[in-house]
């Protein structure tokens, strides 16, 4: 399905975004190539199940798959008015129809029908009925007119589209192609295991890289290429996700059974092996993640492109490799990925932008130093801790995380204000004045 997405959306909403002039002909053309192609792999969908069912060795699969290939078609109608939103930096809009739309669908009705007993199909009802209801309202907020047209006002659409998803596609098979290897080498039991473990960490790193990519991509696209302004912004972001980032899965990363024990419980405790490494490739994730947006902003795609695709090449035989071997050794062998991935994306950003590795590091030196300094307080206080129950133990772990941030952030804040992150949330006057109190940079405003 994820897929499928990319490829319906064939790289045009980020053409609408990115173009400094836009007509009304070329959203109606890029409404027109994207409903026909979610058509079309909706009939790929629906043919295709009985092959996509037999490569997990689950034919219940089938009609699952079936149904949900209609998702193509409706998810194709919401991707105009998604990128017109975005394109007016409308965030919070975007925000609140997701948010709106996924309570309706899953907890109003997924949520209902799982507990009427109806299975893997409350599941499909409340993504269909989210997915419905998100391309309705995000169509009506953005308040254009679509129809059908076959001939764009403006050139080069299908260019810049075309290197988006030539950039995307290989994402989406980096960051699916080691589930693909889990289920066929080890199982489906391991396969559970391992997106137990995965979901954990990966569900608020995608949260915060969701967040960032399309504010980072409208923001720089509306610089014009203009470096000097570009790459502050780019630097601001990364060194405030890294403050946020890597003190939290370095936490992870150190005290995986407690973790596993109290949010799966005892069972799942298998799947503990694999989360530090796991956790250690989140935060290089959501450093690689906001790449690629600035690359589109400033017209360079084709150097994400070879990235990603070099990445890809790199990866299977890693991935394909150590998931033959274990579990684990397929937990290392994605934080090695992830790693190639990201020196093979900052290397293109800095043939893009001139930006050098000591400019890079100073942003995300503090975070860096933050991280260290919360994961071993928090690593020693589980070690120390006689208290067995999981749950009382990854408070008490919190706790010390908590507190341990805090003081560290305050000794490091002059630091942190001179950095980028700092620079940038005092620009924008989005520090509140407690928290630059807090911080003691204050005098640097």
């Amino acid at each position: 399905m994820g897929l499928g997405k990319l490829v319906s959306d064939f790289g045009l909403g980020a053409a609408l975004i990115q173009r400094p002039d836009l007509g009304e002909r070329d959203i109606r053309f890029a409404f027109t190539v994207q409903l026909l192609i979610g058509c079309g792999l909706g009939l790929v969908g629906v043919a295709g199940a009985p092959v996509i069912a037999a490569y997990f060795k689950d034919p219940g699969a089938i009609p699952v798959i079936r149904v949900m290939s209609l998702l193509f078609v409706v998810q194709a109608i919401g991707q105009v008015g998604t990128s017109l939103l975005t394109r007016g930096l409308r965030f919070k809009a975007i925000q609140l129809a997701g948010i709106s739309t996924y309570l309706l669908g899953y907890l109003g009705v997924g949520f209902v029908l799982a507990l009427a007993g109806a299975g893997v199909w409350s599941l499909v009802a409340a993504q269909m009925v989210q997915t419905i209801s998100f391309a309705i309202v995000v169509m009506w907020l953005a308040g254009t007119r679509v129809g059908l047209c076959l001939q764009a006002e403006s050139t080069g659409l299908f260019r810049f589209g075309g290197k988006v998803i030539g950039a995307n596609l290989a994402s989406w098979a980096l960051l699916n192609v080691d589930s693909l290897f889990v289920g066929r080498a080890l199982g489906v039991t391991q396969l559970g295991l391992y997106n137990r473990a995965m979901t954990l960490v990966s569900t608020p790193t995608s949260t915060i890289v969701a967040s960032a990519q399309p504010v980072l991509f409208s923001g720089c696209s509306r610089l014009n290429k203009d470096y000097d302004r570009v790459l502050p912004v780019y630097l601001g972001v990364t060194g405030g996700i890294a403050i946020v980032v890597l003190p939290v899965f370095l936490v992870i990363a150190a005290i995986p059974d407690t973790v596993v024990s109290a949010v799966y419980g005892d069972a799942w405790l298998e799947a503990a092996t694999i989360l530090t490494p796991l956790a250690l490739a989140m935060p290089v994730f959501a450093l690689l993640s906001v790449i690629g947006p600035v690359l589109m902003a400033v017209d360079r795609v084709e150097l994400e492109v070879r990235a990603q695709w070099v990445a890809l090449l790199i990866s299977v035989p890693i991935l394909g490799l150590t998931a033959h071997h274990s579990l684990t050794a397929l937990g290392w062998g994605v934080l090695m990925s992830y790693l190639v991935r990201f020196v093979l994306l900052a290397m293109a950003i800095r043939k893009a932008t001139g930006l050098t590795w000591a400019r890079w590091m100073n942003a995300i030196a503090p975070a860096a130093a933050l991280a260290g300094i919360v994961g071993t307080s928090v690593y020693a206080a589980d070690r120390a801790c006689a208290i067995s129950d999981p749950h009382s133990r990854l408070g008490i772990d919190m706790l010390v995380a908590a507190v341990t941030y805090a003081l560290a952030l305050r000794a490091l804040g002059p630091t942190v204000g001179r950095t980028p992150v700092g620079t940038l949330l005092q620009a924008r006057a989005l520090m509140p004045s407690p928290l630059r109190r807090w911080l003691r940079i204050s005098h640097l405003a």
